[in-house]
């Protein structure tokens, strides 16, 4: 689940600093992960700024537009 307000997203465990959530876990499915990252949390604007569920990353905040140029796991999926 995310949390979207003008310019700022909560994107919980669906998309980290230059990682996603885990889709390892019984009910889990990297398609619909990709899917909702790619069509609808790549959707909003560049500067909209990311705040993960979890601080896995080098700095606590991103943006759309930062994840959608350094995210590995989702690289060339932007829309």
């Amino acid at each position: 689940m995310c949390l979207y307000a003008e310019g700022y997203i909560f994107t919980g465990d669906t998309l980290f600093i230059e990682g996603v959530g885990r889709t390892d876990l019984p009910g889990g499915s990297w398609p619909k992960l990709l899917d909702s990252i790619t069509k609808k949390l790549f959707s909003l604007p560049d500067e909209t700024v990311i705040f993960p569920g979890h601080n896995y990353g080098y700095r606590p905040t991103s943006t759309i537009g930062d994840e959608k140029r350094n995210n590995p796991f989702v690289e060339g999926a932007d829309s």
